[in-house]
């Protein structure tokens, strides 16, 4: 057995490095914060901004947690038991790798969630490790065990899954395994259910108006925090996305669906049954919904005179992470997954109302150790503002004990205590420090009969108690807060809250018994004045009346987001001196998505920038169909008059060097007259009833092939002295069976594959291609006939087609008579035509080819059917040869003459 003791001091060690590996560290509040912009910057994020190297621990320590094992003996042999496989790694092998696999993740990420992170992020960069996908062939290692997979989370490095005994020792011994725990669990954590018989206990027959108010019961709640009047403001979370994490979400409730403002959810998850609705589904017990619902209800109700929430105007991503069927509803799994979900779904704010404390201590809440503590470290790093309820345990008056939960005890998480509604800390609200000494909780606000809506009627409101009810509030808050503030970083947020909650005003320091924290949250003083440009007139009042402009309309003057707008945040800049956000000049000028308007990328802006033809658009948009030399310079600036030394022989707007030189010297061949190498014939293929074939040279230019028609027999005289041009080939299947060319090419002949010839009709145009690379072509048309005589030339594309000068040597080829199919077959192969018809050659040889003995004749002397020109034997063929030897005429008719001028 384990030495319990001495597994939770390397244990501990063991999980430090993994926090260490994920990029961050503890930070302790040593004085009360001071305002973000007014001090330098304390965290202390552990990040190697380029490429990160494994961890490595070469002590000789178990993988698997002494929990884990624990809870495995529990359960008996061969039961499941659910564990996180957490990774050393993530499969990169270079910096190289790391880099691009970066650079390829930025170009598809939400961009909702880029744009936060410029203006939010304090990790480095933009991306990094955790934002890399776990390896796939770690998550099917661990899967080949047998346990069963259920989380995968980038954010952790790691896979949760159930798991046996055996199954765990396997995988510990993967050597990409860094260690193995138990997914932590936890149980609600509010002291009273939200049951059947408070759902209509304020309803629409109790009072319609609640006085009269817009905001209905919810007026008590929101006037203490002072947020009524940063409605006022305009600031009601519009714009701003807001990530629940909780139970599941039942939206059939009137003030979710009223007509003039529903509820807007734009993303959801069910992580407990993995599907896409997180409402109410066959099999979820009658009150899984509720406890969602009613922080739902705290935030996004509308209905004006009954009930409207905190941050009305907000969009939401819903994730049901908690599973209540269970004695241990919420796992920790399901909320990292969310988490990462919200962060990747664009969330500005994330709030939760349930935590985990089963299989952890106090001493384990120390901002590093939890894993759901992480993730939420990961995502404030990443301008992700986080709310968390801190429980429910009660609290006493020694500052040395605390009943937190995680992740309450996050870095930059706000932890919330609840009040009754004169302000009085709630008995049941936890008590911190966290274990490493830091406030917890932080903020405050109303967790004792929080009005929301009912979760069992339609219609009906109730009251509900719990930390879980103040979250939502401050939540709310925050995501106003963001609203007026959106550039504000999850530090700077906190620093304002704190010092203006009203513990803190009255005191200048916070709660020194870690009970109520910084106190109340006070909203309105969050935002002292909203005059960001300092000329006696409120943010908002500039904005209405014209005075400043706030053209991305985040309700904060342009020359204020200007005036603070960090060096890596490329979208608040005014790079063209416009007196307009970068951002708002990026519709139809920002041509290569870099996020810098295309003005300020040329010059006289930016005097190192290439704009070669002063069109103002950035050389780099030009290049696609506009550097054919591939030297990243636009084609038009290498052509007069742009390039007065540019050469453009032919004045097409091409350069010359991107042009068919085939000699090659230099000149593009429209610019000259090429010599091209003459057709040249093929032994096998000279003298044939139907066809022209050759082999044309000058392989790599484009040239056209021209037939004469010298020397034809009587019937044909009129084509006499005639041209034609070889069209576009075409490719004719060999024995395939197909009298004409299928259109998907040439189907399988049982041994004889493949077998193609390439065919081209004569037409009356020109026809200007790399003959040269087709290897060898017949030339067929009705005015080639047997026993006629033709001339076969060559024509570069740039010469000129009127003069025969211009032409390449001539080829000069003799059809056979029809029906002379070969010479003499006394040897294998036989030979080529003689000019006679013989019966024991020219009909042996078709009717040996038409029984397809073997050693035959080559096909495509047998082949003399004129209506098929295809390469087939067909009984045809052979009645043409004996028509021939008989003397008979030919079998055909001349066809029309070409259709040439």
């Amino acid at each position: 057995m384990f030495d319990r003791h001495r597994w939770r001091v390397i244990g501990g060690v063991a999980l430090i490095c993994l926090a260490g590996y994920l990029g961050v560290s503890h930070r302790v509040w040593a004085s009360p914060p001071q305002p973000a912009a007014d001090r330098a910057d304390t965290s202390q994020v552990v990040m190697d901004a380029d490429f990160p190297p494994p961890v490595v621990d070469n002590r000789p320590v178990s993988k698997v947690h002494s929990t884990l094992l624990r809870r495995l003996e529990e359960v008996g042999e061969g039961e499941r038991v659910k564990a996180w496989v957490l990774f050393a790694d993530k499969g990169i092998a270079s910096q190289e790798q790391y880099r691009a696999s970066l650079g390829e993740l930025a170009t598809k990420y939400n961009v909702r969630a880029t744009k936060r992170r410029r203006q939010r992020r304090t990790l480095p960069g933009l991306f990094d490790v955790h934002d890399l996908p776990v390896p796939d062939r770690y998550v099917n290692a661990v899967a080949a065990t047998g346990a069963d997979l259920r989380v995968t989370s980038k954010w952790v490095n790691g896979v949760s899954v159930m798991g046996t005994t055996e199954q765990f020792e396997q995988i510990a011994e993967l050597p990409f395994v860094k260690v193995i725990q138990p997914v932590r669990r936890g149980r609600r954590i509010y002291p009273e259910d939200l049951g059947e018989q408070q759902a209509d206990t304020w309803g629409p027959d109790a009072s319609q108006t609640a006085g009269g108010t817009f905001y209905g019961q919810s007026e008590e709640q929101l006037a203490q925090l002072n947020l009524i009047a940063v409605h006022d403001m305009g600031y009601t979370a519009a714009g701003v996305i807001i990530g629940i994490l909780d139970t599941g979400f039942q939206r059939s409730h009137e003030a979710f669906k009223e007509q003039t403002h529903p509820l807007d959810v734009i993303a959801e998850y069910d992580f407990v049954d993995n599907d896409p609705d997180t409402s109410s589904e066959p099999g979820d017990p009658s009150g899984q919904h509720a406890h969602g619902t009613a922080i739902l209800g705290t935030l996004g109700a509308f209905k004006p005179g009954l009930l409207v929430g905190a941050a009305y105007d907000a969009s939401f991503i819903l994730c049901k992470t908690e599973d209540t069927t269970a004695e241990y509803p919420a796992e920790e799994d399901n909320y990292v997954a969310g988490l990462e979900f919200i962060e990747a779904n664009g969330g500005d704010v994330a709030t939760s109302s349930v935590g985990y404390i089963n299989w952890y201590s106090q001493d384990d809440l120390d901002g590093l150790t939890a894993v759901t503590t992480v993730a939420v470290n990961i995502a404030t790093g990443n301008g992700v503002h986080c709310c968390n309820a801190a429980g429910n345990a009660g609290h006493d008056t020694n500052p040395t004990t605390s009943r937190l939960i995680a992740p309450s005890d996050a870095l930059e998480v706000i932890a919330c205590g609840a009040v009754r509604h004169t302000g009085v800390i709630a008995s049941f609200s936890s008590d911190g420090p966290s274990a490493d000494g830091r406030v917890k909780p932080e903020l405050l606000a109303r967790g004792v009969d929080t009005r929301t809506v009912s979760s069992y009627n339609d219609t009906g409101y109730t009251g509900a108690n719990g930390t879980s009810l103040s979250t939502p509030l401050v939540a709310g808050a925050v995501a106003c807060l963001a609203q007026a503030r959106p550039e504000w970083t999850v530090d700077q947020m906190r620093s304002h809250l704190f010092q203006a909650a009203d513990y803190y005003v009255a005191n200048g320091t916070f709660d020194p018994l870690y009970i109520q924290g910084y106190g109340i949250l006070n909203a309105l003083a969050t935002l002292p004045l909203l005059d960001c440009n300092n000329n006696g007139i409120h943010d908002s009042i500039d904005i209405d009346m014209g005075i400043s402009n706030d053209c991305n309309g985040t309700g904060t003057p342009d020359e204020c987001e200007m005036a603070n707008c960090p060096p890596q945040d490329l979208s608040c800049q005014d790079c063209n001196g416009n007196d307009n956000l970068d951002e708002c000049d990026l519709a139809d000028n920002d041509c290569n998505n870099n996020r810098i308007p295309d003005d300020c990328e040329v010059p006289p802006v930016d005097p190192d920038a290439v704009d070669c033809n002063e069109n103002g658009i950035p050389d780099e948009c030009e290049l696609t169909g506009n550097d054919c030399n591939d030297n990243s310079f636009p084609d038009d600036c290498e052509v007069p008059p742009i390039d007065p030394t540019g050469p453009d022989c032919n004045n097409n707007g091409i350069p010359d060097d991107c042009e068919l030189d085939c000699q090659p010297n230099g000149i593009p061949d429209d610019c000259e007259c090429v010599p091209v190498d003459a057709p040249q014939p093929e032994l096998w293929v000279v003298a044939k009833n139907r066809y022209l074939s050759c082999r044309p040279g000058s392989n790599g230019c484009r040239t056209a092939l021209v037939v004469t028609f010298a020397d034809l027999p009587a019937e044909f005289a009129e084509f006499e002295g005639q041209a034609l041009w070889a069209g576009p080939p075409q490719e004719f299947c060999e024995n395939a069976g197909y009298d004409l060319p299928p259109e998907e090419g040439c189907g399988p002949a049982p041994g004889l594959e493949g077998l193609t010839m390439l065919a081209a009709r004569l037409q009356c145009e020109p026809y200007y291609t790399d003959w040269g690379a087709l290897g060898t072509i017949h030339l067929y048309h009705e005015g080639i006939v047997p026993s006629g005589t033709y001339i076969i030339e060559a024509l570069d594309e740039g010469c000129d087609e009127t003069r025969g000068q211009d032409y390449s040597a001539p080829l000069t080829i003799s059809t056979s008579r029809w029906g002379d199919v070969v010479d003499n077959c006394t040897t294998n192969p036989c030979g080529p035509p003689d000019g006679t018809v013989n019966v024991t050659t020219d009909v042996t040889a078709v009717l040996d080819k038409f029984k397809n003995l073997e050693g035959a004749p080559a096909k495509a002397r047998s082949d003399i059917d004129p209506n098929r020109p295809d390469q087939i034997i067909n009984m045809t063929d052979v009645t043409y040869v004996l028509d021939a030897f008989r003397g008979f005429d030919y079998p055909f008719e001349p066809g029309p003459a070409p259709p040439c001028p």
